[in-house]
Formats: C-alpha cells, sequence, structure tokens
C-alpha cells in the first residue's frame, strides 16, 4: 500500500512534465522554415576531377629497424610533431607520440603506421641508467623503411 501512495504522485508528476503537445519545435533560423529550399547537388561522382599524383591513400606502414649496438636497455619513443630549441636538439611534443617501448641489446624491429600528414618523426632512445645523453633522429616522410645503426 505504501509503494501505490508512493507511485501515484510519480505518475502525476511525469504526466504534467509531459508538455502536451506533440508537434515537432520550429527553429526560425533552419533554412527550411525561412521559405528557401536546399537543392541538391546534381554532380555525379564519375564527373570529379582528379589531379594528377593524388593520393587516395591516407595511411601507409613504416618499418623501422634500430641496431645501436649497445648492450644497455634502452627506452624507445617516437614522435610525430616535435620543435628544436635554440642548441638544435629536438624536443618532442608528448602528445604526438606515436610508439614506445623497451630497446634490449639496442635491436627493434617494428612497423608503424604514418598518415599522409605525417613529414617527420623524431626518434629517441633513452639509457634507463640516465647517465648518458639519448639517442635522437629525425627521420623524413614519406618512406617505406627507416634504418637506424651506429
Amino acid at each position: 500500500m505504501k509503494n501505490l501512495l508512493l507511485i501515484i504522485p510519480v505518475v502525476f508528476l511525469l504526466i504534467g512534465c509531459g508538455g502536451g503537445d506533440d508537434a515537432p519545435a520550429s527553429n526560425p533560423d533552419s533554412p527550411a522554415d525561412s521559405g528557401t529550399v536546399n537543392d541538391e547537388s546534381s554532380a555525379k561522382f564519375e564527373s570529379l576531377v582528379v589531379p594528377d599524383g593524388f593520393n587516395f591513400k591516407s595511411s601507409y606502414p613504416v618499418n623501422i629497424v634500430i641496431n645501436l649496438d649497445e648492450t644497455d636497455t634502452m627506452f624507445l619513443s617516437i614522435y610525430g610533431k616535435y620543435s628544436i630549441d635554440a642548441t638544435g636538439t629536438p624536443v618532442p611534443d608528448a602528445n604526438s607520440r606515436i610508439i614506445a617501448g623497451e630497446i634490449k641489446n639496442g635491436d627493434f624491429k617494428g612497423t608503424i603506421t604514418a598518415t599522409s600528414q605525417l613529414k617527420s618523426l623524431l626518434i629517441e632512445a633513452w639509457y634507463v641508467a640516465g647517465t648518458q645523453e639519448p639517442f635522437r633522429e629525425t627521420v623524413s616522410l614519406p618512406t617505406q623503411q627507416i634504418n637506424i645503426t651506429n
């Protein structure tokens, strides 16, 4: 009985909030209400002209092979965006990191997917101990293979 007494006010509250008119609201700023009619384009896909050399493919694989002749464990990061500081050292944009992981014995093999907007990569390999300067190299794209050795 208590539950019934609680349900009745909730039902009346829901009915009262319902509004009444089920007609869709009119937006005076919409083109349909302003009296204009949007004509659909009559262009066909077959009539589109594509410039010579245009590439429909927006991404491609890039194979990366690193052999740094090191026995120490290193930490690898590859970035898609970076800047150059006053000393000429590349400084990565941390939000653009593409891949990160360990390099054991200086060897890494992997594949990343690059987009056509990506123009270069910053490859950094940090020593876990942090006692030596990291290995840094910038690579221009597009390319299918990146080989780094020292």
